[in-house]
C-alpha cells in the first residue's frame, strides 16, 4: 500500500465503495501515513460540506441528454480501442510474413523432405506433411 494509491481510492472510501480487503488496507495505511491521514480529514470535511447545501432538481432532459452524450463517448472509445487493436494485429502480421521468408529457408536447410510408403511430400520445411495417395481404379478388362 502506498501514498498513490491510497489518495487515487479516498474518495471510493469516504463513499463506501472499496472492497472489503482494499477497505481495511486503506485504513491500516492511513493509521500510519500522516500526510494521508490529513488528506482523508480535509476530504471528510469536503463532503460534508458539500452535504449541507440544498440539492438541486436536475431535469428529466437534462439526464437523458447527458446519458445519450456519455453513451456516444463510451461507443466511440470503444471503436477508438478495437481500431487500435486492429492496427496492432495488422502490424504483428505484418512482421510475421516479412520473417517468414527467412525462417523457411532456415526450416528448408534443416529439414529433410519426408517420404513414407503410402504417401508423398507434401512441403518441405519446419512442418512437413505427407498426403496419402490412393491406389488407381481397376481398369475395366483387368
Amino acid at each position: 500500500m502506498n501514498c498513490e494509491w491510497t489518495r487515487d481510492n479516498l474518495v471510493l472510501y469516504i463513499y463506501e465503495e472499496l472492497a472489503d480487503d482494499a477497505k481495511f488496507e486503506f485504513e491500516r495505511h492511513v493509521q500510519h501515513c500522516l500526510a494521508c491521514r490529513q488528506e482523508l480529514e480535509s476530504a471528510r470535511g469536503f463532503k460534508e460540506q458539500m452535504s449541507a447545501l440544498p440539492v438541486q432538481e436536475i431535469s428529466p432532459n437534462f439526464l437523458t441528454s447527458n446519458r445519450m452524450e456519455l453513451q456516444e463517448a463510451l461507443e466511440h472509445a470503444q471503436q477508438a480501442r478495437r481500431a487500435q487493436r486492429a492496427a496492432l494485429a495488422r502490424e504483428r502480421a505484418d512482421d510475421v510474413v516479412e520473417r517468414a521468408p527467412a525462417v523457411r529457408r532456415r526450416a528448408d536447410i534443416a529439414v529433410e523432405p519426408v517420404h513414407h510408403e503410402r504417401g508423398a511430400v507434401v512441403e518441405r520445411g519446419g512442418v512437413a506433411g505427407v498426403r496419402e495417395i490412393d491406389s488407381p481404379a481397376p481398369v475395366a478388362g483387368e
